[in-house]
């Protein structure tokens, strides 16, 4: 009789049911996430290297509105999905045509006030 095959294939759908949940809590939690042009990651003060320019990159905060801030956490998706932190390092942001040093440590939590960090 087939009766393994039938609770096998019962148990895989609940498995992919938790993943597509986990998703989509993802994705309704970052619904109000703001976005952010960015500069490539630098080893030091972003605004001190010649030539770097806030690029088309865009990253994402937990924050509704207003210039990213100390203890936001930043993400490369518009998702809140601890797999994509943006990468530790320094960066040049854009907000309302000004330009911003942020520093981004582990788990992609902002370190500095770009606000004190004007470039």
């Amino acid at each position: 009789m087939a009766l393994g095959n039938a609770n096998t294939s019962a148990q895989a759908r609940g498995r992919n049911e938790a993943i597509v949940v986990k998703r989509r809590k993802q994705i309704v939690l970052a619904q109000d996430y703001q976005g952010l042009s960015r500069s490539s990651v630098q080893q030091g003060d972003a605004c001190r290297v010649r030539g770097l320019s806030v690029g088309g990159d865009t990253f994402f905060y937990n924050r509704t509105s207003g210039l990213v801030s100390e203890n936001d956490v930043a993400y490369l998706i518009k998702r809140a999905d601890p797999t994509q932190f943006l990468p530790a390092g320094y960066y040049m942001i854009e907000f309302e045509s000004s330009n911003f040093n942020m520093r981004i440590g582990e788990n992609g939590i902002v370190i500095n006030n770009p606000p004190d960090a004007a470039c």
